[in-house]
């Protein structure tokens, strides 16, 4: 059964299609994509884990670390065939030990929370960048859903006009493998200590240290993700506290983390620019309730 926000989007269950928009260690195994999940079993788990099921292009792997308490998240993966790891962890150290365990020559990081176009997998084939950043949807799950999905496309406008405007909102998910290895051990080396405590913001880490090895960043500007976050104000905040705590944490060693570029909203109506807003301030509000909490409690447990 799936979640009720998945089931409430059109076009899930018939294929997911929708409408188009405009390390050394590591060895790799050629034309090989490995699909790398880290779920605190989440409810659309299922959905993402189906929607990779469902790809046009069938060379690929899928990893799931299930840090959740029970065993349900195993199961539910093992019964699409991917390998588990259970391990009870953050977020960075899940995705570090997901892909020390992958075998294929790119790796694409998703979340249990998004779903893949049918076609994604073989449009990020046929790329030729050593990192790709991918268009998202936003599902209708809340009153802020809308204004989370403007500021996605605005973001993927920016950046397509400036590679340095990719930021926390606009992030390549799709990676050469030796890439992500060597950035990946470029985060741990970096944060030392630090590195098991890191529960938000890890994306945008790993993606400070790629473009310092590589350029070459590409992006595709068809929505390819069905992100299926929460668009309430309360699970707003409770996902931006979490980021700010691990802001904290991380400040020391990545300045960047607390900067964000600011972007247009050239046409933007008077009202969308209202939710907008009212979405950036529950953002700020969120993150900066964590980043005071992180540093009254010296960084604290994250």
């Amino acid at each position: 059964e799936l979640h009720p926000a998945v089931r409430g989007v059109q076009g899930i269950r018939d294929g997911l299609e929708w409408e188009r928009g405009a390390g050394e260690r590591h060895r790799g195994v050629v034309s090989l994509i490995s699909v790398e999940i880290p779920t605190l079993g989440e409810p659309t788990l299922q959905a993402a884990l189906e929607s990779v099921r469902r790809q046009t292009l069938q060379d690929y792997e899928v990893l799931v670390l299930d840090s959740s308490p029970g065993f349900s998240a195993s199961d539910v993966a093992r019964s699409y065939g991917a390998r588990v790891i259970r391990a009870r962890c953050g977020l960075l150290r899940a995705r570090y030990e997901l892909h020390a365990a992958s075998r294929g020559d790119h790796a694409l990081l998703l979340d249990a929370t998004r779903l893949l176009r049918r076609d994604a997998l073989e449009i990020l084939r046929g790329t030729r960048w050593e990192m790709v950043v991918l268009a998202e949807r936003e599902a209708r799950t809340g009153p802020l859903s809308g204004a989370i999905d403007l500021d996605r496309r605005l973001a993927v406008e920016s950046a397509l006009v400036d590679r340095d405007a990719i930021d926390a909102y606009v992030l390549p998910r799709y990676f050469s493998s030796r890439l992500l290895s060597r950035a990946m051990d470029a985060v741990r080396a970096e944060l030392g200590g630090d590195f098991d405590r890191i529960v938000g913001e890890d994306h945008r880490m790993i993606f400070l240290e790629a473009r310092r090895i590589s350029g070459s960043i590409g992006i595709v500007e068809d929505p390819l993700i069905l992100h299926v976050g929460d668009g309430g104000v309360r699970g707003i905040l409770r996902k931006q506290i979490r980021y700010g705590r691990s802001a904290a944490v991380a400040a020391g060693h990545y300045a960047e983390i607390c900067r964000r570029r600011p972007r247009s909203a050239r046409g933007v109506g008077a009202g969308e620019l209202a939710g907008l807003y009212l979405l950036y301030a529950v953002q700020l509000a969120g993150h900066s309730i964590g980043y005071l909490a992180g540093i009254v409690g010296g960084g604290g447990s994250v």
